[in-house]
């Protein structure tokens, strides 16, 4: 129990607790992030990409519109890695007012930006690039073998490499250290430990859960068939609500450990 309290993701979990405004505004940035990355963006590049690209399929060569094609979607590309790094910027000062006391700017956005482009563009190619190279049956089976790994990875040094960042205001140590500190699993074990036992923790509630109501219900195909549908509704959400607090608290996590 010792062990425990004085976990990396426990003492996260008590400044954040200790910091309830600037824990509010980390979720309601990832709020407003969530709706402009997964709504406002989308609608606003099938709006814009259709205005775009139909002069070009009407009067335009096959190699032109083709062109368009791929100028449009880099360009969307990088306005999504933008948005990201505008919310996870201003998510980091949110961050590190649970530590100090500091005056928010923009002034190190760019370069933010610019370390994700260098973060995220390498590894998204290399994974569509190894994607494409696989047949189509294997792809779910490869993505769970190389992507759970790969996700546990990248998760670890992004985070770190955004709090190294924050912190120093440097791209280059950012990646530095972050790289380095990465193969240092001991310091950040709580926070991986977390994210691989949610989903474990999550099975295993519900599926007890889900015994009991079976046993109870299973006299009554129609009772049953009910209990199932508010089950599964409750249960994915749940689920995207613990994982959602994990991510929350881990955070606090990484940037504790960039803080040294």
């Amino acid at each position: 129990m010792g062990i425990l309290k004085e976990s990396l993701f426990i003492k996260s979990l008590k400044l954040a607790k200790s910091r309830p405004g600037n824990l509010g505004l980390m979720v309601l940035f990832d709020a407003a992030f969530f709706l402009s990355f997964f709504y406002l963006l989308p609608y606003l590049a099938g709006y814009f990409g259709e205005a775009f690209l139909v002069p070009f399929r009407l009067i335009s060569s096959q190699l032109q519109y083709l062109t368009a094609y791929f100028l449009f979607s880099a360009i969307y590309y990088l306005l999504m890695i933008f948005t990201y790094s505008f919310f996870k910027y201003v998510v980091l000062d949110a961050v590190r007012g649970l530590f100090q006391k500091s005056e928010f700017s923009f002034k190190g956005l760019a370069r933010f930006y610019a370390l994700n482009l260098i973060l995220v563009l390498p590894i998204y190619l290399a994974f569509s690039l190894l994607l494409a190279n696989v047949q189509p049956q294997y792809r779910p089976a490869v993505f769970i073998i190389a992507g759970l790994p790969l996700f546990l990875l990248l998760y670890t040094l992004i985070n770190l490499s955004h709090s190294y960042y924050y912190s120093s205001g440097s791209i280059k140590r950012a990646l530095e250290v972050s790289f380095r500190t990465g193969l240092g699993f001991k310091k950040y074990k709580s926070a991986i430990l977390a994210i691989i036992m949610v989903p474990i923790g999550i099975f295993a509630l519900f599926y007890a859960i889900w015994a009991l109501v079976g046993f109870a219900t299973s006299s009554n195909s129609g009772i049953y068939l009910n209990a199932y549908s508010y089950y599964r509704q409750i249960s994915i959400l749940f689920t995207y609500a613990a994982f959602y607090f994990v991510i929350l608290v881990n955070r606090i996590s990484f940037y504790r450990i960039a803080r040294g």
